[in-house]
């Protein structure tokens, strides 16, 4: 966290706790606020991916070219208007 603006976040009391029980020694409070940043985007990840499980959501490798190549071109038209 060298050379970085700090910046003050308000918290309940009980929030500043439940942070103080999760803490490592040595751990700041920025520590804590990442590592459980970190988890509840693994879990989302995990929700999400089990949401395309269960609805079937797969494509094929050559349907996802396909659709990279589309992509690509929207953007090349794009860029050429532009010019």
């Amino acid at each position: 966290m060298k050379n970085c603006i700090i910046n003050f976040i308000s918290v309940s009391p009980e929030t500043k706790e439940i942070l103080k029980k999760l803490a490592v020694k040595g751990q700041t409070y920025d520590d804590i606020l990442r590592e459980l940043i970190k988890i509840a985007t693994i879990k989302k990840l995990g929700e999400r991916w089990n949401e395309i499980l269960e609805n079937d959501e797969f494509i094929s490798f050559e349907e996802l070219i396909e659709l990279m190549k589309r992509e690509k071109d929207i953007i090349s038209f794009h860029k050429n208007k532009l010019k």
